[in-house]
């Protein structure tokens, strides 16, 4: 029986995004690399952030794509009624990311290094010169990126942070890695996310409580100052009336 050559080593990528031709591409298993699928695909558009593209690579029935900024909403509930508390957030963050890779497009040596298996995913997302602010403030979203702001700027513009909020607990996500870092060992670059960590569940409940029983002896105070008032009012019209009569 003659000897027919397969196919069986051919599979298809395809990349998303900002390149100048996205689609799916034939590849060698195994050993067409990234490089070339991204020169293939015309390269990189001008708004293209580079920095942040990822490749998944997980079976038919798992297929999708996330965004840049993309984090689980549940798992960082700005609620301090959430019982995860701290790096309990990464760890399923782990979890939920394990097919997915980091791929920096400016890195030309890991670019060359990277080779594509049938069914990967390449998305390039854009620039959009914002970043992300998530956590405990009290007005989370998408802000404009501006070279050079610290985070305390950042936050400031987002109202500032709420009473359940642990300052020391504020940390930048890279965009694309998802790495975390503290805010004084990176530089918070467009499409990061800036994210505050909230208090344990115990200290936010009593430090909401303090601030009710503060603001409860305020007004008590303020209570026992007009009954005080009202009091002194009273002697005084009485003593008119008296010298009055007199």
């Amino acid at each position: 029986i003659p000897y027919k050559k397969t196919n069986r080593n051919k599979g298809n990528v395809q990349i998303e995004g900002m390149v100048a031709i996205p689609g799916i591409y034939t590849i060698e298993n195994g050993e067409t690399r990234l490089s070339e699928v991204v020169q293939i695909a015309g390269g990189l558009e001008k708004n293209a952030l580079a920095s942040a593209a990822y490749l998944i690579r997980e079976s038919a029935n798992q297929r999708g794509v996330s965004s840049v900024t993309d984090i689980n909403m549940t798992l960082l509930s700005k609620s301090y009624d959430q019982y995860l508390e701290g790096f309990d957030y990464l760890e399923l963050e782990e979890i939920l990311s394990a097919n997915r890779m980091a791929i920096d497009l400016t890195n030309d040596q890991a670019l060359a290094e990277v080779t594509l298996q049938d069914g990967d995913r390449i998305y390039v997302p854009k620039d959009d010169r914002s970043i992300r602010i998530m956590g405990q403030v009290n007005n989370p979203g998408y802000y404009a990126y501006q070279a050079g702001q610290s985070v305390n700027g950042y936050l400031q513009r987002a109202n500032g942070t709420t009473i359940a909020a642990d300052k020391e607990r504020t940390f930048i996500i890279k965009a694309g890695s998802r790495s975390w870092y503290n805010p004084d060992n990176t530089t918070i670059k467009s499409g990061d996310i800036i994210f505050v960590d909230r208090i344990p569940l115990q200290d936010a409940r009593s430090g909401l409580q303090n601030q009710i029983n503060i603001e409860t002896l305020k007004n008590r105070r303020v209570q026992l100052i007009m009954s005080g008032v009202g009091a002194l009012t009273s002697v005084i019209t009485a003593y008119v009336a008296v010298r009055r009569l007199n």
